[in-house]
């Protein structure tokens, strides 16, 4: 009779990275929300010093754009089941996360040459992945794709909020997380 041997996977750092994301892309939505706050009520007052402060309404913040909120969803969600071999989460987690970027670019007015560059590099990875499921050098491209997406975060953290010592701590965390996937290891054993 053949002997069947089963070996257990290896915790990845897929989920961690992911996790990463979903909390700076939540912490950049609240400090948004808050300089926009913060900006709108000290150009009024200076504008006009004289005429009192409106009373705050309840839902006053802009939601955020819904790229954000299908990677928020999306990161949130369970998949570990739906991790395989076609690489469909990680392709997705991807397009997702590069959405969400493009919309914090655009909300934020973060401009550069290596922005476009940057959310391409995304789709294109998440296309490269899929289309070729049995090549190697997935864990690579992943990687490249991750610490793209940590240098845009510290693109927009720089540009828009240099003074924010939190959001440098935590896009160096994401860049961390990203620069751990072991390029020699098959994605699937990293998640």
């Amino acid at each position: 009779m053949a002997e069947i041997r089963v070996q257990r996977k290896r915790p990845g750092l897929l989920f961690p990275i992911v996790a990463a994301l979903v909390l700076v892309l939540l912490v950049w939505a609240a400090a948004q929300m808050l300089k926009e706050d913060e900006n709108g009520a000290n150009e009024a007052t200076q504008a006009v010093p004289h005429v009192p402060e409106p009373a705050p309404t309840s839902g006053s913040a802009d939601p955020p754009p819904a790229a954000i909120s299908a990677f928020l969803v999306f990161t949130g969600a369970s998949h570990a089941a739906t991790a395989g071999p076609a690489h469909d989460y990680t392709a997705t987690g991807l397009r997702r996360l590069s959405a969400a970027m493009e919309a914090i670019v655009e909300q934020q007015r973060v401009g550069g040459r290596e922005v476009p560059e940057l959310l391409d590099a995304f789709r294109r990875t998440a296309r490269e992945i899929q289309e070729d499921p049995a090549a190697t050098g997935h864990a690579s491209r992943v990687r490249e794709a991750l610490i793209g997406a940590a240098t845009l975060m510290a693109a927009v953290q720089q540009e828009r909020w240099p003074e924010a010592d939190d959001l440098r701590i935590e896009v160096e965390a994401v860049r961390a997380a990203a620069a751990a996937l072991d390029e020699q290891r098959p994605l699937l054993d990293q998640t």
